[in-house]
């Protein structure tokens, strides 16, 4: 059987500054993406999909990243869209006289 030390599996982290959704960690080639809103069960909020979105452009144009894996942090990859933050902005008042009847 063989051993691997563990300097070998060493990984260094180097998120982008201002990013706030998401670690990035690089290991020689491969590089982790990580989205980080455990307490939302990482749901896919509109900053955290412009994150992402920034962050793969980026990583996909340099010639030393050949692989990117994309997890979630805590117990879940991720609930789908954050669906709080769509009705926020699309209803600001959950009072049923804000919600016209139908004619």
């Amino acid at each position: 059987m063989r051993s691997v030390t563990l300097r070998s599996l060493v990984t260094t982290v180097s998120s982008p500054a201002g990013l706030q959704t998401l670690i990035v960690s690089e290991d020689g080639p491969a590089t982790r993406v990580t989205l980080n809103r455990p307490d939302r069960r990482n749901a896919l909020s509109l900053e955290l999909m412009d994150e992402l979105v920034g962050v793969l452009r980026g990583l996909g144009a340099r010639s030393d990243v050949r692989a990117i894996v994309v997890e979630g942090a805590g117990v879940a990859f991720s609930a789908g869209h954050d669906l709080s933050e769509m009705v926020a902005a699309t209803c600001p008042s959950t009072n049923a006289s804000s919600i016209a009847a139908p004619s």
